[in-house]
């Protein structure tokens, strides 16, 4: 992935978790949603990009890493908050529970 692409990706989201967040019912959300994605269609096409590529969905988090433990359970290295891409909902939902 183009690193434009990705910083595209990492803008939306935090679009989303800044302002839809906050939002309560779904119209509201719906409208903000049909603006983010008219914005990012209107300022960052002339990268390069198809539509359909800047319509990312991408989820960023900073818990994917796991501790390093040894063979008796004992944290030998806490793992770094690193914000990064997660590769989907599941993975989140999985390292979450």
């Amino acid at each position: 992935m183009r690193s434009e692409l990705f910083l595209i990706a990492l803008w939306r989201h935090e679009c989303d978790r800044t302002f839809i967040d906050k939002l309560t019912n779904n119209p509201d959300k719906k409208i903000f949603t049909d603006m983010l994605d008219r914005i990012t269609k209107e300022k960052f096409r002339e990268l390069g990009f198809e539509d359909e590529q800047l319509m990312t969905n991408y989820f960023f988090c900073d818990f994917m890493r796991e501790d390093v433990v040894d063979e008796y359970g004992d944290i030998q290295e806490v793992a770094p908050y690193v914000y990064e891409a997660c590769p989907d909902l599941e993975t989140i939902r999985k390292i979450s529970n």
